[in-house]
Parts: structure tokens; sequence; C-alpha cells
């Protein structure tokens, strides 16, 4: 039986994806008026802005060369949106906590992603390793079992799980979070 740790060999962020994220410079955000502290996360943690990574096979991920100040329509705080995601809504700051959210403007929603931005991209980096592997297994799995079910077998996503645990707690603590639900089977 071909078990998932057979396909997980490293959940650390590529060389590619390490070599793909650029800093904010603190002249470029300057204009926007922001708190000390966020100041000093946006010009220390990298983004990979000049990139098109991908969550999931068809949802891309466009960071903004400059982070734009928002408020959103019934949704509390202000926010520093720094990426769009093509399919499943924005990628924003909050001025508060700098806490990292993905905003859904058109629902008046928001699901927490991460406790900061060097935990977003460090989330991301271990996610977009994980995803290929993933994959891989899975289609290995359809063609010896075409009943093969994500749903039977929850164990699947054990890896990522704790990795993402172990760079942000907060992130894997609700059912509601961004990370959990990339752990779900009926996204794929």
């Amino acid at each position: 039986m071909i078990c998932i740790e057979d396909y997980i060999k490293d959940l650390s962020p590529s060389k590619e994806y390490k070599e793909s994220l650029v800093k904010y410079s603190s002249q470029s955000i300057k204009e926007l008026d922001l708190p000390d502290n966020l100041v000093q996360q946006l010009c220390s943690a990298s983004l990979p802005i000049k990139s098109d990574y991908c969550v999931f096979g068809e949802n891309p991920i466009t960071f903004y060369e400059l982070p734009q100040k928002k408020c959103y329509a019934l949704i509390p705080d202000t926010y520093i949106e720094i990426a769009k995601m093509e399919w499943v809504g924005n990628i924003a700051i909050s001025l508060t906590n700098g806490f990292v959210w993905q905003i859904f403007p058109d629902y008046y929603r928001r699901s927490f992603m991460n406790s900061s931005i060097a935990q977003y991209t460090e989330s991301l980096g271990a996610w977009l390793r994980f995803y290929p592997q993933f994959q891989d297994y899975v289609a290995d799995m359809y063609d010896m079992n075409p009943q093969f079910s994500l749903f039977d077998n929850p164990e699947v996503y054990s890896p990522i799980k704790q990795k993402l645990k172990e760079i942000d707690a907060k992130a894997m603590e609700s059912d509601d979070n961004y990370w959990v639900r990339c752990c779900e089977p009926d996204i794929i």
C-alpha cells in the first residue's frame, strides 16, 4: 500500500520560491501612512511579488508591486491589500494587529490566514511544495483504485497540517481559517 509519506519528501519552501521573494521598501510604502509595526513587517518580510503562483491548479495569486490601503464594506478594520487570488478573494493585512486575512469583498466576510506576513510567506512556500506531491499521490491512488476518496483518507493532509501548525498554530485553530479549508477533501 502506498502512503502519503512516500510522496511528501520535503515541505520547506523551494529554492525557486525563496528566490522569488522580494521586500517592500520603506520608501515605496511611505505614503500609506501605516503604523510603525506594520511598516516594519512589510519591510522585513518578503513576498513573491513578481511571480505567478497558484495555491491550487487554477487559482493564481497576483501580488501587488505596491500594497494598497483598503476599507471593505461591512468588514471591520482597515487593511493593506497585498494580493488578489483569481477565484477566492484578496489577501490583506489588518492595520490593527498585522494579521493576514483572506477578504471576500463581495460577500462582506473574511477568513483568517496567518498571524503575520512572515508566517503567511512561509505557509505559502510549504503549501506550494506540498501540493504537487499531493497531486502525484492522489493521481497514483486513483490509478490503483478508482474508488479512492480523500473523504475516506483524511490522513493525506497530515504532513501539511503539521507543517502549517509548526509555522503558525493560530492558522490551524479554526475550521473556518484559510489553511484549514485548503486541507479539506472538497478543495483539490
